[in-house]
Formats: structure tokens, C-alpha cells, sequence
């Protein structure tokens, strides 16, 4: 399947839209490709649709979290992990289950639906009061 872009200079898209797309497409198709390169009767099929939009974006308003280190932090299970060399067992840890101010030791994993961090020898990982897991390396 081959993807061309195109602009559209509609505001606003309907069913008439719709048509003329169709001669927008064949335009920039025939100016990529040459003339007679596509076939109008052949149809088009529309796979996707990207807006860019320009305009003013509130700013955010994180509200911090209280902190709290003295609740007992439980890991969710251990893992085997080959580092630097060396086997370690690693406790793990479920992201949305640790609290602002709580500190994760070596050899440690974090887990969350959108990333997995390690806690390597010689380090801690403390989440502060917006839910970030910032790492103190050592060297």
C-alpha cells in the first residue's frame, strides 16, 4: 500500500467533502507519480486521517501528592536477572502500587503498563510527590 498526504482546505468534512477529496488525491498522486500514474476509476480507499491544529494549550496543574515513607512498601514477586555479569534476584514492584516518598532499593524492577525501569546495584529509586520515579545513582 503506498501513502501519500495530502492538505485538505475544508474547515469542516461531509459527504461533499467526501467526493472532492477523491480529485485532491488524484491531483497529488499524478504530481508525485506523473501523469497517468493512477486510476481515478480504479477508487481510493482512505486509510487514515492526521490533524495538525495550531492554537493555545492551557498549562497543566499537577497538584502534588502527600508524601508518605513510613507505610511498608511489598514488592509483587522476584525475577532472575542477568547484570553486569552477575545473577541477581530482583524484587519487583507494580508502579500505580508504590506511594510518593516510598524508596525502592537494589536490585529492584518497576513495572507500569507504559514502561519498565531497573533499580541497579549502588542505586534507589524514590517517587516523588507527581508520580515520577526519579533515580540517585552512584557511581
Amino acid at each position: 500500500m503506498i501513502g501519500v498526504e495530502i492538505e485538505v482546505p475544508w474547515a469542516r468534512f461531509g459527504e461533499t467533502e467526501m467526493t472532492d477529496i477523491q480529485k485532491v488525491f488524484a491531483e497529488r498522486y499524478q504530481t508525485l507519480y506523473g501523469k497517468g500514474a493512477g486510476n481515478e476509476e480504479a477508487g481510493t480507499e482512505l486509510g487514515a486521517i492526521r490533524v495538525d491544529a495550531i492554537g493555545p494549550v492551557p498549562k497543566a496543574s499537577l497538584k502534588p501528592q502527600e508524601t508518605d515513607s513510613s507505610r511498608t512498601l511489598t514488592a509483587k514477586g522476584e525475577r532472575k536477572i542477568f547484570l553486569q555479569g552477575d545473577w541477581h534476584l530482583a524484587q519487583v514492584y507494580d508502579w500505580d502500587q508504590v506511594l510518593p516518598g516510598q524508596q525502592i532499593d537494589p536490585v529492584s524492577i518497576v513495572e507500569a503498563a507504559f514502561t519498565t525501569v531497573l533499580i541497579p546495584p549502588g542505586s534507589t529509586g524514590i517517587f516523588d510527590q507527581y508520580g515520577n520515579l526519579v533515580l540517585h545513582i552512584s557511581n
